[in-house]
């Protein structure tokens, strides 16, 4: 009898020091991850920072861009494992490719590049930033965002892609 007891406190004490386990490697892998509810991925604290009003980003032309007219950028931050991230990447891409000599589309992964997501002051991602063609931050929109929504965004801002 006192052998089948002990048993069961064995096999109740490894089930229950399995589960602390598992909860303890989900807080673990989440710290490592950005956590993803409802397909927006969201930065942890210390990475976000603050959002203080408009800001003047610099911005990073390629070469052949430098020499042209300055453009007005849409810049998404997002990382490839945040499936609303994936979604905008379809959108940007179409943009880029359509709006080709009008605007400068430039995506960052923030799990790669820790820096401009601080630099950018991200709270979730994907985040989209308007900028002018100096360079300053006209708007910033938090997920996802349909094309027709960026050109209506870019016309209410006073942004015209005339037709070439």
């Amino acid at each position: 009898m006192k052998t089948k007891l002990k048993n069961k406190l064995i096999t109740t004490a490894v089930l229950i020091l399995a589960v602390i386990a598992v909860v303890e490697f989900q807080k673990y892998t989440k710290r490592l991850v950005p956590e993803c509810a409802d397909g927006v991925c969201r930065l942890p604290a210390e990475q976000a920072g603050a959002i203080i009003g408009p800001q003047s980003v610099p911005m990073m032309l390629s070469p052949s861009q430098a020499e042209r007219k300055p453009l007005p950028q849409l810049i998404d931050l997002g990382a490839e494992s945040c499936a609303t991230c994936k979604m905008m990447t379809a959108v940007l891409e179409e943009l880029a490719s359509e709006y080709n000599n009008r605007l400068i589309v430039q995506m960052i992964n923030t799990l790669e590049d820790k820096e401009s997501a601080e630099k950018y002051s991200i709270r979730m991602i994907p985040t989209q930033i308007f900028l002018d063609a100096e360079g300053n931050e006209l708007f910033r929109h938090e997920g996802f965002i349909s094309k027709e929504d960026i050109l209506k965004k870019w016309a209410e801002l006073g942004v015209d892609f005339p037709n070439e």
